[in-house]
């Protein structure tokens, strides 16, 4: 459907569609972070975050029983490997579902995603980027 003005600005979506000819879908994750505004009993933080770090609403099935056993900024080790891989799976269903989904971009959404040693973030990022073809990468922060 053409628009019959043109928009104000250049929308994500278009430039993505473009880019790779077909619309792109985020996978939102909670890989475990923590904040480093945040107390050790998880009080304080930011105010536009959430108690639970602003995940995707699909996530809270997988999420929501699973991130009472993720220590958030704790060590990485396979059962929060397999959290990871679990909301990955998860978002892929869902959006090829409700949407025809077939290209993805990995997003690293709830806490702070870089808030953990290097080898860590090394360790996370590699292991997630693997379990599917993804276009691109956002990490926030």
């Amino acid at each position: 459907m053409k628009v019959p003005y043109p928009r104000p600005f250049y929308r994500y979506s278009t430039y993505l569609k473009q880019k790779y000819g077909k619309a792109v879908y985020r996978i939102s994750v909670d890989a475990g972070f923590s904040c480093p505004h945040r107390a050790a009993d998880g009080g304080g933080g930011c105010t536009f975050c959430d108690e639970l770090g602003s995940r995707a609403a699909y996530q809270e099935a997988v999420v929501g029983g699973a991130s009472l056993k993720i220590r958030r900024g704790g060590k990485v080790g396979p059962e929060r490997l397999e959290i990871i891989r679990e909301q990955i799976e998860r978002g892929r269903e869902f959006l090829y579902h409700r949407y025809g989904a077939e290209r993805y971009i990995l997003y690293l959404q709830a806490f702070s995603n870089t808030f953990a040693p290097i080898d860590q973030l090394k360790t996370i990022y590699d292991f997630s980027l693997a379990q599917a073809d993804f276009c691109e990468f956002i990490v926030s922060t």
